[in-house]
């Protein structure tokens, strides 16, 4: 299975077959921490190829940089291949009030059967704050 399309966005809808993503970032810019994100998403596309034909496992985190998860969805999956060149199959995570206790570097990340088929990072800063490495 290969990963196609792994992000953060403020709404995700899957329409005829085809993934609509809205407000797609990797930086959220927060007043202050802890900070709760109303409403967001995590929109996933996979491709499968005519083997993987059947059930699977599928896992989407976001962990903070202890490695703790802040978000853990997992569950089974059915794929469904109907075409010999392969399948697109989209995931989709609602989230509501979604807590960041802290600026720096998250990730995004997915595994199906336990393997992991890619990761993204997700920044968190504060508004207003100098971004770290900086020097004057």
């Amino acid at each position: 299975m290969q990963l196609e399309i792994l992000t953060f966005c403020d709404a995700a809808a899957e329409y005829g077959g085809r993934l609509n993503v809205l407000g797609a970032t990797d930086t959220i810019v927060a007043p202050t921490v802890p900070f709760r994100y109303a409403n967001c998403a995590l929109a996933v596309r996979l491709r499968a190829a005519r083997v993987e034909h059947g059930q699977h496992t599928v896992r989407l985190m976001v962990i903070d940089a202890d490695g703790e998860p802040i978000l853990n969805i997992d569950g089974p999956m059915q794929v469904n291949v109907a075409s010999p060149m392969g399948s697109s199959m989209h995931l989709i995570v609602s989230a509501q009030n979604l807590e960041f206790k802290q600026a720096g570097e998250y990730a995004i990340e997915v595994a199906v059967d336990g393997i992991q088929l890619g990761s993204t990072p997700l920044f968190v800063r504060v508004q207003g704050a100098k971004p770290t490495g900086d020097t004057e």
